[in-house]
């Protein structure tokens, strides 16, 4: 009877100690589960047409948790709606060939995402042109475009400068003519006369 004791207490023991292990070990179990099949990744921008020297931020989303995502820029075009020409007839009547010029590229760039699969980077736009941006994660090997454009900082259109003091100038001139007409008017009629105070 006393053995028949020990062993049940013993049995006891060992269901709540392994009930408690259960119940303190599976955490995986209370994790959500990621989405089947997953979401391709996505880039987007803060600001998608930029002028020269702006900043603006590259949002990648749906990559692999903490994955170093690799940034490259292509040029897609130097400027929007401008002809591209092979050649250009001279003064003369010759026509030359036209060779392409090397172009400035932004440097490839990297992003480390966060445990969800996202990263934010914020960079400078210094060339101008229609860009697509490429980010490739390192480890899972999927990869998202997205495009901007850069153009050149318009100069502030204030009106015409000249208009005004034209304008001015004129005025004054014609002022100018009055008054000496209306001296030359008064002298002849007698109105002043020389030497006389």
């Amino acid at each position: 009877m006393r053995l028949t004791r020990i062993v049940a207490s013993a049995m006891a023991a060992f269901v709540m100690a392994g009930a408690l292990a259960t119940m303190t070990s599976s955490p995986a179990a209370a994790q959500p589960q990621p989405s089947y099949p997953p979401q391709p990744p996505v880039l987007t921008l803060s600001d998608a047409t930029l002028v020269v020297g702006d900043d603006t931020t590259l949002f990648g989303r749906f990559y692999g948790p903490t994955e170093i995502v690799d940034i490259t820029f292509t040029l897609l075009s130097v400027a929007a709606g401008a002809p591209e020409r092979a050649s250009v007839r001279q003064d003369t009547g010759a026509t030359i060939a036209m060779v392409p010029v090397a172009y400035p590229a932004f440097p490839p760039l990297t992003a480390t995402t966060n445990a969800q699969g996202e990263f934010q980077l914020t960079f400078s736009a210094d060339w101008r042109g229609v860009w697509q941006i490429r980010g490739v994660g390192r480890e899972s090997g999927v990869d998202a475009t997205t495009q901007m454009t850069v153009v050149h900082r318009q100069l502030p259109v204030t009106g015409s400068s000249l208009g005004r003091q034209l304008g001015i100038g004129a005025g004054l001139l014609l002022l100018g003519v009055v008054l000496v007409m209306l001296t030359v008017v008064r002298r002849r009629r007698g109105g002043v006369r020389a030497g006389t105070a």
